[in-house]
């Protein structure tokens, strides 16, 4: 969390088995902060009830509505579309 933020306004994750142990986790939060917005991505395995993120992507800030939309838009993108070693 980011200081001067007042909490997650929306969270979304998507989970995807790979085994008993094991699952994938792509992971998009929006915070409202005292400047703006700020948007988080990463993608994180589970492994034994322990998270080791894979890859985090740079987080985004955003004064305005409209600002806000082509940072979500972008961060979506990136997170969507990358290539994650899954073994």
């Amino acid at each position: 969390m980011v200081d001067g933020s007042y909490g997650p306004e929306f969270s979304l994750y998507v989970d995807v088995d790979i085994s008993a142990e094991r699952n994938i986790e792509w992971c998009f939060e929006l915070t409202r902060t005292t400047d703006g917005w700020m948007v988080e991505t990463y993608i994180a395995a589970q492994e034994s009830g322990e998270q080791n993120i894979l890859r985090r992507f740079p987080d985004r800030t955003a004064q305005t509505v409209g600002e806000l939309e082509l940072k979500v838009d972008d961060a979506l993108n990136e997170l969507l579309l990358c290539d994650v070693l899954i073994s």
